[in-house]
């Protein structure tokens, strides 16, 4: 076993949506860290200072790769191999199926990842010298190129990817922002209980089997256990591990300490890894989330013209290049006037047809009744005319209400008192309407807060007196707010804990149950939904 030097920097005046994927054969559940270009962290309890700024939605590891993963690889691929050899000797100390692959040295974990991304633990974001067989020499990392090769790549998180994932969250008021700890407060987790630390348990416990409590951005364990690598160097060649293990104190766990070993062939009992995934997203380039790329955003990426700010770095997309320069005005303008936040966009501009296309995803809307495509008629080109009786468009699951922020907007010109323009399904419980007029023809929602009772919002907009008009609802994590034609109408007198959940596909044009006096009897054009807060 080979020794092991840590240097640590503490911070001694302050004394921070889940899927499963199989990838090769190995079954790894990811969790999605959004909120791209956010700012890095500057308060005092941050190390490094700045740290944790990602210009780019990516996915990490709900939990570190375990033996059994590891041994899938092994199988698969071939023991990791190469120069130097004795970064490729060790073998698990903690052996146990369930337990995180451990004894791992930062080359092996980069011949898992490219493993994952190629099939081949010489190819990928990790270049080697040789072939699978024998990998060979490390010759350098470009993640760009595995990028354009092969549509997605898996890679050792970086310090600010992990930072992020571990620090950065929804504060209570629904703002973001870091904090102390991975579950989201400045109070430490119990030992034992949220994660595995203090020798309570005096060895790595094992993943992905009901330990531990869940962390702020949907990660088990990224506090304690065993240390994880990370890709970013941070003197010469060392290479960082970050998060503590299963024998450290709590101060070990915070964003105030960072560790970094020696040598990147470093094999130890208490360092382990999970890996981080990503692909081609352009959401990035809509610098103040306004949801289009604009004038706004010009002038953003302009103020930081040739330095190095990673939020205005876009180009090469991902990761972009260390410096804003003329390649990210050409990305940008690229999409100029792109729409690039929704998270679904039915533009209802169709001629003909029973399908309602989402221009930002894969949540086609599916026509029922008899409708009438208006090509030319629309408040922006086309619409859709519903006629009242039995006119409607179902589409698949698109967000939940309880799983945070979110806006939908949607042009509509008539309607009637008590009709619904978008509702909700939910399964064996009744479904929210986004947006619908209340008895008195009153933009209205009932998407409501947990309760008993049903707490509608409902404004003193008449939506239903024959003009075109832009309606919205806003679940900015505090109160919910209603828009019409770019100005707010309604809103929660007091803030409100969370919003219930639904968890089927979207009615357009009808309520949840499709009952016969809910259905719209008019024009609907321009439906955008974002899993962001979007101000009209």
């Amino acid at each position: 076993m080979k020794g092991l030097l840590f240097l640590v920097i503490y911070c001694g005046a302050c004394v921070s949506t889940a899927t499963a994927d199989l990838v090769r054969g190995i079954d790894i559940d990811f969790v999605t860290i959004g909120n791209p270009g956010n700012p890095g962290d500057t308060r005092i309890y941050a190390i490094p200072p700045g740290c944790g700024a990602v210009g780019y939605t990516y996915q990490i590891g709900k939990y570190e790769v375990t033996n059994a993963q590891w041994y899938d690889f092994v199988t698969a691929a071939g023991a990791p191999t190469g120069n130097p050899s004795d970064a490729y000797d060790d073998s698990a100390h903690f052996t146990g199926d369930n337990q995180p692959a451990n004894e791992v040295s930062w080359y092996e974990a980069a011949q898992f990842s490219n493993y994952l991304t190629s099939g081949d633990k010489s190819q990928g974001a990790y270049q080697f010298s040789g072939n699978n067989a024998n990998p060979g020499d490390f010759e350098g990392i470009d993640r760009d190129s595995a990028l354009s090769t092969y549509g997605i790549v898996y890679v050792i998180p970086t310090e600010d990817e992990w930072y992020k994932a571990a620090y950065y969250g929804r504060r209570p008021n629904g703002s973001y922002g870091y904090s102390y700890y991975a579950n989201g407060t400045y109070t430490a987790p119990i030992a034992g209980v949220d994660t595995n630390y203090d020798d309570t348990v005096g060895q790595p416990w094992d993943v992905g089997v009901g330990n531990g409590t869940k962390e702020q951005n949907g990660t088990y364990d990224i506090m304690g256990n065993v240390w994880e690598w990370n890709e970013t160097l941070i003197v010469g060649s060392y290479r960082g591990v970050r998060g503590g293990t299963y024998a450290d104190v709590g101060y070990v766990l915070r964003s105030s300490s960072r560790y970094y070993v020696t040598y990147p062939d470093y094999e130890y009992y208490h360092v382990g890894f999970r890996v981080a995934s990503m692909k081609p997203t352009i959401r990035v380039m809509d610098f103040n989330k306004d949801g289009n790329v604009n004038f706004n955003d010009f002038s953003y990426l302009v103020a930081y013209f040739g330095d190095n700010e990673p939020s205005a770095d876009i180009a090469p997309m991902p990761f972009g290049d260390g410096i804003v320069d003329f390649k990210d005005i050409a990305a940008l303008l690229e999409h100029w006037l792109e729409d690039v936040l929704a998270l679904a966009h039915w533009r209802l501009d169709e001629t003909q047809g029973d399908i309602a296309y989402d221009d930002a995803g894969d949540k086609d809307g599916v026509i029922h009744g008899d409708p009438t495509w208006l090509p030319s008629g629309g408040q922006i080109d086309g619409a859709l005319e519903l006629d009242g009786i039995g006119d409607y468009v179902s589409t698949d699951f698109v967000l939940n209400p309880a799983d945070g922020v979110f806006s939908v907007f949607a042009w509509v010109k008539g309607g009637a008192p008590g009709q619904v323009v978008i509702s909700q399904t939910n399964e064996l419980s009744i479904g929210p309407s986004w947006l619908a007029a209340d008895l008195s023809g009153c933009l209205m929602t009932t998407v409501t807060p947990p309760g008993r009772v049903l707490l509608p919002l409902i404004s003193e907009f008449v939506m239903t007196d024959g003009d075109w008009h832009h309606i919205g609802l806003i679940w900015d994590g505090s109160h919910r707010l209603l828009y019409a034609d770019e100005a707010e109408v309604a809103k929660d007198a007091e803030a409100r804990i969370g919003m219930v959940g639904a968890t089927g596909g979207l009615h357009f044009g009808a309520a949840y149950d499709l009952e016969a006096t809910s259905f719209f009897d008019g024009m609907i054009d321009d439906i955008r939904v974002y899993d962001e807060v979007v101000t009209p």
